[in-house]
């Protein structure tokens, strides 16, 4: 029987042709779903079946990819279909068991599915099953096979497999001696069509993947024959389905010029640029399959409009800081050009104190123009109105500001702004007024898979902003520094590390002449948990005021419990002092504590329970945090 030894001893020759996302090997389709939808498949005659696996490995991962791939062992605990039920699935298990054998780098192994003892791939359909049905499930996956010769046909520009070859064009499980994986076979032909594409031929395909394998030597000896096409550049940009904004300005945004030669690049940087403007509910641009005899490529942005005015209010509650309510209304697109207007209202503090005079209140307006300069060049104008309350000072102000946001890369943008802020300070040094002109620099570097819940990659975020304070006649440069880090491990990388530390520092004048929005402080849920927002400043004189420096840190253990649910352990630290550099020998203040978060589709629900570890007199003996996002 056939499906009792699978692969005769011998060796085999196979050139196929085959699409990238599945290839033939051997005669059996390879990275290839079933057709069905088995989530909508009716179970009549419902068949009760016990499954007994035996798999002849050590290996546990190879024997638990193996049950994965048997539907007939997932199954076992839910009715067949029937006996002709069972006997198919049965019979498509020797195909995906197969496949998960090929993906391992066997070759030579031997399967056996018996229903009631007897083979299932020698039973009719119409077979009718004695009860009680039992199945076993017999693997013998052979030997491991290696790589033998491995090469291409037309390899593509600039991709090699040898020791000195580019770190981004390497595949090195696909050489002389790797265990002969069938899904490398797969990847690496379509990262080789992927290196064509970028040498700007955009029609490039596999067009042959020849497989030998020497089953006496144990070894795959494969070529993988590519068809690179014609090199082309791109045709003006077409535009589809939108009726909101001109496709002029949509292939000015999309950056895509007639007559650009063809990169994979400049396709995802224009729909990125396009899905960034934040107006149009889906975008893709199409690239043609033929290109035109002038050498030029089709391309097309396909684009869904969104509906331009949006109203959202949201809410956040501390037992140190109050419940606090806000909302914003937005129009994405005022004057045709992706332009943004948006209104934003806050209120905090509510239950926290009880008089309305002493909540924060936020009132404030911003407009934004895309493309000012070139694509990835935003002007942002704007204004606000507000009061904040802390435990060591309150301040009202009044802002302008207008300045440029820049996109550089897909990880890194900075921005640059001038601000003008009137402020008025209670404090304990009595009252005091601020006209302050500043022009704040910002730089930021973002390597985090996620930012609302990264498990891997780092962060970091520098600002510089040197300003001038009116009143006092005083100069002085703001500086901080925000790094962050992520690594994950354990089954299903479930267990994550993040560590975050911040430094920042104040050059030139005088402590009680600078404002306090200027100056450092330290405390509450995105410094130092367990301690009251902004409560931790340093004492001059013996009045309490922001500091000339900070550094605060914090470590979190992150671990994933089920898929939607995870807790936290933290340990925060911080201090800040009035000498210019944030390394004066201070003992930190200390707050650490456990978090419950629960993921969904905006990211984490974050609830976090701190209390100090060293706290001063008057800090809180505990505190909760309920957000949305991780803590950093």
């Amino acid at each position: 029987m056939p499906y009792q030894k699978l692969i005769a001893v011998g060796a085999i020759a196979l050139c196929i042709s085959a699409p990238a996302s599945a290839f033939e090997l051997f005669g059996f389709r390879i990275f290839e779903g079933d057709a069905e939808n088995d989530d909508r498949v009716e179970i009549l005659n419902p068949l009760s079946y016990t499954a007994e696996p035996d798999i002849r490995t050590s290996d546990k991962g190879l024997r638990n990819n193996l049950l994965s791939s048997s539907d007939v062992y997932q199954r076992r605990d839910m009715p067949a279909s029937g006996s002709a039920g069972l006997i198919v699935t049965a019979k498509a298990d020797y195909r995906r068991l197969l496949a998960t054998l090929y993906t391992e780098g066997f070759y030579s192994g031997a399967i056996n599915i018996r229903i009631n003892g007897q083979e299932a791939g020698n039973l009719s359909n119409t077979t009718q099953l004695a009860e009680p049905v039992q199945v076993t499930i017999s693997v013998d996956p052979g030997p491991e096979y290696r790589f033998g010769e491995t090469r291409f046909e037309n390899r593509p520009p600039k991709f090699s497999l040898g020791e000195n070859a580019p770190l981004d064009a390497v595949r090195r499980d696909f050489i002389a001696g790797e265990t002969a994986r069938a899904d490398v076979i797969d990847e690496v032909g379509n990262e080789a069509v992927d290196a064509w594409r970028r040498a700007g031929f955009p029609l490039a395909k596999v067009s042959d993947r020849s497989v030998i394998a020497d089953h006496p030597g144990r070894r795959v000896d494969a070529t993988i024959t590519l068809d690179p096409g014609r090199q082309a550049a791109f045709t003006q940009l077409g535009v589809r389905g939108t009726e909101q904004v001109s496709p002029r300005f949509v292939r000015y945004m999309a950056g895509i010029e007639r007559g650009d030669p063809f990169t994979p690049e400049a396709i995802k940087k224009a729909r990125d640029r396009l899905t960034r403007l934040g107006i149009f509910n889906s975008v893709r641009i199409a690239e043609g399959e033929v290109i035109r005899d002038n050498g030029l490529l089709p391309v097309v942005a396909e684009l869904r409009d969104r509906k331009p005015r949006r109203i959202g209010v949201g809410a956040t509650l501390s037992t140190l800081d109050g419940l606090g309510l806000e909302a914003f209304w937005l129009h994405r697109n005022v004057l045709g050009r992706a332009e943004r207007l948006r209104f934003d209202a806050a209120v905090g503090g509510i239950g926290n104190v009880t008089e309305p005079e002493d909540y924060d209140y936020l009132a404030s307006v911003s407009y934004r123009i895309p493309g000012v300069f070139n694509p990835d060049t935003d002007l942002e104008l704007g204004g606000s109105v507000e009061q904040n309350v802390y435990d060591l000072y309150r301040e009202r102000s009044v802002s302008i500001y207008g300045g440029f946001r820049r996109i550089f890369t897909d990880r890194l943008d900075g921005s640059l702004f001038f601000e003008t802020s009137y402020s008025r300070v209670e404090d304990d040094t009595g009252t005091r007024e601020f006209l302050t002109l500043s022009a704040p620099a910002e730089l930021t570097f973002d390597k985090r898979d996620d930012p609302s819940d990264a498990t891997r990659g780092y962060y970091l975020s520098g600002s510089l902003t040197p300003f001038y304070e009116v009143e006092y006649d005083s100069a002085a440069v703001q500086g901080t520094l925000d790094a962050r880090g992520y690594i994950s491990f354990g089954a299903e990388r479930g267990t994550v590390l993040a560590g975050r530390i911040g430094l920042g520092t104040v050059l030139g004048g005088e402590l009680r002449d600078l404002p306090p929005d200027m100056l450092f402080f330290a405390g509450g849920g995105g410094s130092v948990r367990g301690y009251t927002y902004k409560s931790i400043g340093t004492e001059v004189d013996g009045d309490t005021l922001g500091g000339r420096s900070l550094l605060d840190f914090s470590a979190e253990i992150r671990q994933k419990i089920t898929t939607n649910i995870g807790v936290v352990g933290f340990l925060d630290g911080g201090y800040v002092t009035d000498d210019t550099l944030p390394f004066s020998g201070v003992d930190p203040l200390l707050g650490a504590g456990l978090g419950l978060r629960y993921r969904t589709g905006l990211g984490p629900l974050r609830l976090d329970v701190g209390t100090p570890l060293n706290g001063r007199s008057g800090d809180p003996t505990v505190a909760f945090y309920i957000g949305l996002g991780q803590a950093f």
